[in-house]
């Protein structure tokens, strides 16, 4: 009879995703299974019941980028993750590849949109996630990045990617890391606003850094969780 009951608690357990091509780019991906511990020995897969150790690697959960590799076993009938270190040696006991891991793409972006352009850019900003730093990752609205100028993005900790080492670097959508956030009044004639009006912008910023004139700070960081 197989060892594992789905619906036993799921306990929480991490991977390593290693980039292909910038090995000392990597992650530790942290998901919740029901899949028996004993079934996934070749898998590299670590159960955990707090962070009360660092890891060498920034943790994150939930993404759309990074993402783990995902094996399958069709005589043991089970699909999960395994840790990229460990593949080769899955792959030897039977486990069988069914989606690989997935990084940030890079691409070509629009730096110096227009009022008329419509689109986004890629931004980053630096956040602690249980003990390491990651490039935290979101799209800006065309839109709202013409309200924040350049000296403005840099005060604020805000960064374009721009070589490969960047985009390889980039998390997307983690659910369980937040940066804080910060707002800017725009009146009449400041940026895109409407003449004698008044507007606002607010955005992610890195922990740490000194505020731009105008700018208040309006949300706290959300710290690495389970």
């Amino acid at each position: 009879m197989p060892k594992t009951n789905v619906y036993a608690d799921k306990k929480t357990r991490w991977v390593d995703i290693v980039h292909p091509t910038e090995s000392a780019i990597k992650f530790a991906y942290f998901f919740k299974t029901s899949v028996d511990l004993t079934e996934v020995t070749d898998l590299g897969q670590t159960e955990v019941s707090g962070l009360a150790s660092i890891l060498s690697m920034g943790s994150i959960a939930g993404t759309r980028r990074p993402t783990p590799l995902k094996v399958r076993n069709f005589t043991k009938r089970i699909s999960t993750l395994c840790s990229t270190s460990k593949f080769l040696t899955a792959q030897a006991s039977g486990w069988r590849r069914v989606k690989n891991s997935l990084f940030q793409s890079a691409r070509t972006q629009n730096t110096s949109p227009s009022d008329s352009d419509r689109g986004a850019v890629l931004v980053t900003v630096p956040i602690d996630s249980n003990g390491v730093e990651i490039s935290f990752g979101w799209f800006m609205q065309y839109q709202q990045f013409l309200k924040i100028s350049s000296s403005e993005r840099t005060n604020l900790g805000i960064k374009i990617p721009t070589n490969d080492k960047d985009w390889a670097e980039v998390v997307m959508g983690c659910n369980r890391v937040r940066p804080p956030r910060a707002i800017k009044t725009l009146f009449g004639g400041s940026g895109n606003t409407v003449l004698g009006g008044a507007d606002t912008t607010e955005t992610f910023y890195a922990v740490g850094s000194t505020l731009p004139a105008g700018w208040v700070h309006k949300q706290n960081a959300l710290e690495f969780t389970l």
